[in-house]
């Protein structure tokens, strides 16, 4: 599925069947009584998640100012060096004649190779100058030693480093400027129990339909793109291989890159995730990168527009929780005068089940 990169809008990728399927999330108690008290859904950065790789991604894919997004190795840092060496000679000849110093070398290519290395670079330039120099001092001497060929390497090398350099931190980038909540597509599962309400939590079931109800409205005005898609569970591992061997990326690799928060490993399919994904624009995040703004560390809390009595429609227990809680949280509810969302309270399908099979 290819989710548009389109900036700005809103996005629901789901069939008309699928916006009506059952979803659940499940919580530990405090969770749950951050949302009710604040009628708000936390959505996290995924540097917050435990899976590594989640929403990465590929090691060279990075982003270039000028020409969008790009893939690095070393056959396109080759052939970048010759066109960019053939230019610098050219404008070398022309200021200075056929026979430039050496410091008239230096300074041609300096001024044309430190905005080159550090255009749309995200780790910070003052480690990257002394580097940068030594490196055109080399291209130079090799240069003027007719050796041309070695010239060309270490320009490649010089493009390579630095861009590899940068894309581990685009890769940073990429994932902080999101924020993601996660939604089970599927019945009850003992795996979700355990993983993420500890096995003494619950559930809150609604239909997919109503996580429309968010409101995306600031984001959207802020140039976010606000996506709800499932996740597709594939060979991430071959996926990346590909990707890093590319050349150079191109528009089909462009309009796909929203895709990575939407792809996990096949060992996690058993989750069935539907994920609603806030994405904030390269644009704005190049932007704080300059002002010296900090990548957001944390996640953000997004209101829910309808009632929190509307848009629940079941709390279920935990099936390995002590009888009492049901009582205890059905007290508390009631206690916080809310007596809706107290007639809500379910036993799990799983408890149920085992509580019917043993009575036989």
């Amino acid at each position: 599925m290819n989710r548009e990169l389109e900036t700005g809008k809103f996005r629901n990728y789901l069939s008309e069947t699928e916006k009506n399927t059952k979803v659940r999330r499940y919580l530990d108690y405090p969770k749950f009584f951050s949302l009710i008290n604040t009628n708000s859904l936390y959505f996290a950065r995924p540097t917050e998640f435990d899976d590594p790789l989640d929403s990465l991604l590929p090691k060279f894919h990075g982003v270039n100012n000028s020409s969008g997004y790009i893939l690095l190795n070393q056959q396109f840092a080759k052939q970048n060096a010759k066109l960019y060496l053939n230019s610098i000679i050219s404008k070398v000849n022309e200021t200075y004649g056929q026979n430039p110093t050496r410091d008239q070398l230096f300074i041609v290519f300096q001024h044309f190779l430190i905005p080159l290395a550090l255009n749309g670079c995200f780790i910070d330039s003052t480690d990257l100058i002394k580097e940068i120099m030594d490196s055109i001092w080399e291209i130079i001497d090799s240069y003027i030693a007719n050796e041309r060929e070695l010239s060309i390497s270490i320009l490649a090398k010089l493009i390579l480093d630095v861009g590899s350099r940068s894309m581990v931190n685009t890769q940073e980038m990429n994932k902080k400027r999101a924020l993601v909540n996660c939604w089970h597509m599927d019945n009850e599962s003992e795996l979700m129990w355990h993983k993420y309400s500890n096995n003494a939590g619950i559930a809150i079931e609604t239909t997919a339909n109503q996580l429309e109800s968010l409101d995306f409205k600031k984001y959207i005005e802020n140039n976010c793109t606000c996506i709800i898609s499932k996740v597709e569970y594939i060979n991430l591992e071959e996926k990346h291989k590909i990707a890093n061997e590319k050349s150079m990326g191109e528009k089909t690799e462009y309009k796909n890159l929203n895709n990575y928060y939407f792809e996990k490993s096949k060992c996690f399919s058993a989750e069935n995730e539907l994920r609603l994904v806030i994405l904030e624009s390269t644009e704005n995040i190049l932007l704080d990168y300059k002002k010296n703004k900090k990548f957001p560390e944390k996640g953000e809390l997004v209101k829910i527009n309808t009632p929190i009595e509307k848009f629940i429609e079941k709390i279920i227990i935990s099936p390995n929780s002590p009888d009492y809680y049901k009582d205890t949280l059905y007290e508390t509810l009631i206690n916080l005068k809310k007596p809706e969302l107290a007639g809500k309270i379910n036993v799990s399908d799983i408890q149920s089940e085992q509580e019917n099979i043993l009575k036989l």
